[in-house]
């Protein structure tokens, strides 16, 4: 059995199980706490958190970037702008520097590029990649102007390229048994997750529509971690230097259009050789006050069932 737990925090939390016909050996719970020295956190005037992680095991910096943007926000005649962004992301060049030129920037500094890795959620996108230590500073840099100055960068033919890959991964997410597509057909379309499952619709997506959209991708609406060998006096210096001076603007999530008043099951039936059980519940905010304390039950939740040996494979 496979264990998921989809942070859907802005209106659910939602614990869905994967039972198979055999069971499985409990597998030991992963404790993300190892190496970990010390956590320090800082938040800039125009709205964007760091929390710099040190850890000193290999001389290696995880960046990663995660804004409060997601499938949810998608405008009604626009489904799957928020994955066509994701796709966009890495690709885009500013007025700074173009998207071929980071690799150079790299490569004259001695170091290896990595274009990062982009994740698209019902609440948020999240970029990340892995640089040396010593490449932190540059490719802190790079991520401040990817983040002020990308939606400068949207041509058509980069939407056009963007499309292609987001139709793919939209078309993937209705069949496969590892998304969470099934349960959000289960909310119902009064509801803003079970709204999202729909066909994409790309055909009023211009690169001045995208662009506009980059703008949501603001220090207002991100969360930057570090993770690493980090000279943490440096980090938080170049974080101010370089994400302080971006505009920002907060932007309003969208509200649950309806809130069921009791509690209520159903059964779904896929094609799929797999069978599901799944809870749901209302949830704070995402990022709000109580979000930290969902996080911790999720994970309580996971270790004892992985403990258990009831799950295969645990994802949260």
């Amino acid at each position: 059995m496979r264990l998921r737990v989809w942070r859907a925090a802005i209106f659910l939390t939602l614990i869905a199980c994967e039972f198979s016909t055999r069971r499985a050996r409990a597998e030991s719970a992963t404790d993300y706490s190892v190496g970990i020295e010390s956590y320090h956190e800082l938040s800039l005037p125009n709205g964007l958190r760091a929390v710099i992680a040190l850890d000193r095991r290999v001389p290696q910096v995880a960046l990663d970037i995660e804004y409060a943007v997601g499938d949810a926000l998608d405008p009604a005649d626009q489904p799957g702008l928020a994955q066509l962004v994701g796709a966009l992301l890495p690709k885009l060049g500013t007025r700074h520097v173009q998207s071929r030129e980071r690799r150079r920037l790299f490569d004259a500094a001695g170091f290896k590029f990595e274009e990062p890795h982009v994740r698209v959620g019902v609440d948020t996108t999240a970029l990340s990649l892995e640089v040396p230590a010593e490449a932190l500073e540059l490719a802190l840099w790079v991520e401040a102007d990817r983040m002020g100055f990308a939606a400068g960068g949207v041509t058509d033919s980069a939407v056009k390229q963007a499309e292609v890959s987001a139709a793919k991964l939209l078309s993937k997410a209705v069949t496969d048994p590892n998304s969470a597509t099934p349960f959000w057909v289960g909310l119902g379309g009064a509801h803003p997750y079970g709204a999202l499952v729909r066909p994409a619709n790309f055909a009023t997506v211009t690169a001045a529509v995208a662009a506009s959209r980059l703008r949501f991708y603001n220090p207002a609406t991100a969360v930057l971690v570090l993770v690493g060998d980090v000279d943490v006096q440096l980090a938080e210096q170049a974080i101010r230097r370089y994400f302080g001076p971006l505009p920002s603007a907060p932007i309003a999530q969208p509200t649950v259009a309806r809130q069921a008043t009791s509690p209520r099951s159903l059964v779904m039936e896929a094609a799929i050789s797999a069978r599901f059980a799944a809870q749901v519940w209302e949830t704070p905010p995402y990022l709000a006050p109580d979000d930290l304390g969902l996080d911790v039950i999720a994970a309580l939740l996971v270790r004892r069932l992985s403990a258990g040996g009831v799950c295969d494979k645990v994802d949260a």
